[in-house]
C-alpha cells in the first residue's frame, strides 16, 4: 500500500459498514453455482463461500476512501465502525433494531446466503484496515458501540480542530450532527426523490447552506419529527403521524419536548389519541435517537482515552 497524504486541512469521518454495502451490491451475488432443492442455508453458505472468495472488497474500500479524502482535501481520515450493535439502545430498548431478521428471513436462501459471507467479509475488512499502512487513516472499532455514536464523539470534540468535516454515509441519522463546519456526503443518493417536484434532484453532498434541497424543515428540527414519524431501528412512531403531520404539530408546539409536556391534547381524531398514548414512548424515542444529547452516557472513560491516543498519532490533528 502506498502512504500518500492527502494535502488540506479536513477532517474524513466514514461510516465503514455504511460504505461496505457499495461493494456488497456490486460483488455479492451468485450466479455461477447450482444450488440443489434439498439444499439448507447452510450448506448454500459454504457454496457462496468459494463463490465469493474473490468479492474481498478491502483494497477497493481503501482506494475508495483515499479517493474521498483527495476530494475533500482531508489530511487525516478516521474510520468507525459498528460491531455488535447499541449495547447502550439494546438495554434501554431491548426490540431496538428488533425488526432485521424478521425483514430479510423472506429473502431467497442464496440471497441470505451472499448476505452472511458479506458479513463474514466485513469482519476481515475490519483486520484489514487494522493493519492499513496509511499513516493518515485510522480505525476506531468497539464492541457494543454504534458508528453513529463514534462519528458523534469525533465531531463534538475533534470537528473544531479542522477547517471543516465530511461525514460518508448515507445515513440521515448523521445530519443531526452537521453545522457550518460539519457537512455529510451520501454516496449512495438517487436522482430523484419524493419532493423532486418542488425543490429538484437532491445533491448528493448534504450540508447547512443546501439543507433545505433535502428536507422540508429546519436543522433545529430534524430530530422532533425523527421522534414523532420514528425510524429505521424499529424505532415505530406514533401512529398516525407522518412527515407533514409532524412537522405541522412541531411548528405549532414548538418541539416535541412541549408536546409531550401538553399531553393530554384535546380532540377526537385517532392520532391526538395516538399522542396521548405516547408520552413514555416520546422519552424512549429521544433518548434511542439523540446522538449528541445521550454521547456523554454511550462513549464509556476508556474509549475516550483510547480516541485521544488515536486523534493524537493521526499526522498533524
Amino acid at each position: 500500500m502506498s502512504n500518500f497524504m492527502p494535502v488540506g486541512g479536513n477532517l474524513l469521518i466514514v461510516d465503514v459498514l455504511n460504505l461496505s454495502f457499495r461493494f456488497k451490491h456490486e460483488r455479492y451475488k451468485l450466479s455461477n453455482i447450482s444450488i440443489p432443492e434439498w439444499a439448507t442455508l447452510d450448506d448454500i453458505v459454504e457454496l457462496a463461500r468459494e463463490e465469493l472468495s474473490d468479492a474481498f472488497f478491502g483494497e477497493a474500500f481503501v482506494e475508495t476512501v483515499q479517493s474521498l479524502g483527495r476530494s475533500y482535501k482531508a489530511k487525516d481520515i478516521v474510520l468507525v465502525a459498528d460491531l455488535g450493535g447499541s449495547s447502550f439502545r439494546k438495554a434501554l430498548y431491548p426490540e431496538y433494531k428488533g425488526d432485521r431478521e424478521a425483514k430479510y428471513a423472506n429473502d431467497p436462501l442464496d440471497v441470505r446466503a451472499a448476505s452472511k459471507v458479506f458479513m463474514e467479509h466485513y469482519s476481515r475488512l475490519l483486520e484489514y484496515l487494522d493493519d492499513s499502512e496509511y499513516s493518515n487513516m485510522k480505525l476506531i472499532v468497539q464492541k457494543g458501540i454504534e458508528a453513529d455514536d463514534l462519528a458523534t464523539y469525533l465531531v463534538s470534540n475533534y470537528a473544531d480542530r479542522y477547517e471543516h468535516t465530511w461525514l460518508v454515509t448515507s445515513d440521515e441519522d448523521w445530519d443531526l450532527l452537521l453545522c457550518e463546519n460539519v457537512s455529510r456526503f451520501n454516496w449512495m443518493t438517487k436522482n430523484s426523490w419524493k419532493n423532486v417536484t418542488k425543490t429538484g434532484p437532491r445533491p448528493k453532498e448534504v450540508r447547512l447552506d443546501n439543507w433545505s434541497e433535502h428536507y422540508l424543515y429546519e436543522p433545529s428540527q430534524h430530530l422532533d419529527i425523527k421522534v414523532l414519524v420514528g425510524g429505521e431501528d424499529n424505532i415505530k412512531g406514533i401512529a398516525g403521524i407522518g412527515p407533514k403531520r409532524a412537522l405541522d404539530l412541531v411548528n405549532k408546539y414548538g418541539s416535541v419536548d412541549k408536546i409531550k409536556a401538553a399531553i393530554p391534547i384535546n380532540g377526537t381524531a385517532a392520532y391526538i389519541k395516538a399522542i396521548n398514548e405516547s408520552y413514555d414512548y416520546i422519552t424512549q424515542a429521544k433518548q434511542l435517537m439523540d446522538l449528541k444529547g445521550m454521547n456523554s452516557k454511550i462513549i464509556p472513560d476508556e474509549l475516550c482515552n483510547r480516541i485521544s491516543n488515536i486523534m493524537q498519532y493521526v499526522p498533524n490533528a
